[in-house]
């Protein structure tokens, strides 16, 4: 997409002004109460686990009952072992089924694997998007973001990437006076101006001093792997579902239940094609992006755009910076990767800047 502005010319901005009306300003700590009370919903699991449990209630209690009966009347054997077995193993199907269904353990996984979530949160609301500041990066998003900011009775809920569970979680508490209807009223408005205007002029940041600053701009593509931690994390418990699935289907078999047995079939035969397909997706999957970007590098900072979100990011914030004849690859503390190449700085003198500055690590 092409840009009606000079990519290479610094913006105008008020990006210190004070606040206009309606804008909404927040500050704080995001903590993890935060994020659990603005955890989405997976609405299809949890009427899936309510229906196993529904399931599983009548059946764990007769074999309870069964087990109960067999030890009051002194009895031992074969068959006393696989009642015990089987229940054993209803009880931590159930066990499983409701530790999914609560908040705090989804939550606490998820901030295990995305700590950067929760911390120091500043910044504010307006027709030019989200401007938010951790502590150590500014960030920004533009007012039509397209993967939807989110407004909730108990705060905002800002996706950062694709991934569900990776978002700013804005509690109302981060407000002066939090109106949810309100502060909804106020963002779709400014989605819709947004829809009618070009994304690159909304970019409220700027640096201190642009002339140390070496301009960038063009078009990214390139073909990124699946095998994320997310997604083996997903293909592992997969697995185990088929574990469980064929425990059950043969302690019901030995036992010679055949309801339970062909309900458990069904259930390992639905794991099976999910963790393949997952597995499948790990090994070999892929895809294609392409995105336009623009920005600048100066002696202390990296500020990166696209059309609907951006960054000001502090060079120490970088633990490792490549660069080749033809590109500059920079990776955060955090673990994000920035690509920047030769024919999209302004000029060889530029390019060369860069070369002096980073030469410190060079790619193969």
């Amino acid at each position: 997409m092409e840009s009606d502005l000079n990519p290479y010319q610094p913006i105008p901005t008020a990006a210190a002004r004070p606040l206009e009306s309606g804008e909404l300003s927040f500050a704080g700590q995001i903590s993890e109460t935060d994020y659990i009370a603005l955890l989405p919903q997976q609405r299809l699991l949890r009427g899936l686990v309510m229906i196993l449990l529904v399931l599983l209630a009548p059946v764990t209690l007769m074999t309870a009952g069964v087990c109960v009966y067999m030890v009051a009347t002194l009895q031992s054997g074969h068959e006393t072992v696989i009642a015990f077995a089987m229940l054993l193993f209803l009880l931590t199907l159930s066990y499983v089924a409701i530790r999914i269904l609560g908040p705090g353990y989804r939550a606490r996984r998820q901030l295990k694997r995305h700590p950067d979530l929760l911390g120091p949160a500043q910044g504010r609301f307006a027709s030019d998007g989200l401007v938010f500041d951790d502590g150590d990066c500014t960030h920004w998003f533009a007012a039509n973001w397209h993967l939807g900011i989110l407004v909730h009775n108990s705060g905002i809920r800002v996706p950062i990437d694709t991934n569900p569970y990776r978002y700013l979680a804005l509690s109302e508490r981060l407000f002066d006076h939090f109106d949810a209807p309100a502060a909804r009223r106020q963002i779709e408005a400014w989605k819709t101006q947004a829809d009618t205007t070009n994304g690159w002029s909304q970019w409220p940041l700027t640096g201190d001093d642009a002339s140390d600053q070496v301009r960038f701009a063009g078009s990214i593509s390139t073909r990124q792997s699946l095998q994320t931690a997310d997604l083996k994390s997903k293909a592992v418990m997969e697995t185990l579902a088929v574990a469980a699935g064929v425990a059950g289907t043969a302690l019901a078999w030995h036992s010679d239940h055949t309801e339970i047995m062909i309900l458990c079939a069904a259930y390992t035969l639905f794991t099976i094609v999910s963790s393949i397909r997952i597995w499948r997706m790990y090994f070999v999957g892929h895809h294609d992006i392409t995105w336009d970007q623009s920005g600048w590098i100066s002696d202390t900072e990296l500020a990166w755009r696209t059309e609907f979100q951006g960054a000001k990011i502090p060079l120490r914030e970088f633990e490792r910076t490549e660069i080749s004849e033809q590109a500059l690859v920079m990776t955060s503390r955090r673990g994000v990767t920035f690509l920047i190449l030769r024919e999209h700085v302004e000029s060889d003198d530029q390019w060369q800047r860069i070369s002096q500055q980073f030469a410190t690590e060079r790619l193969p």
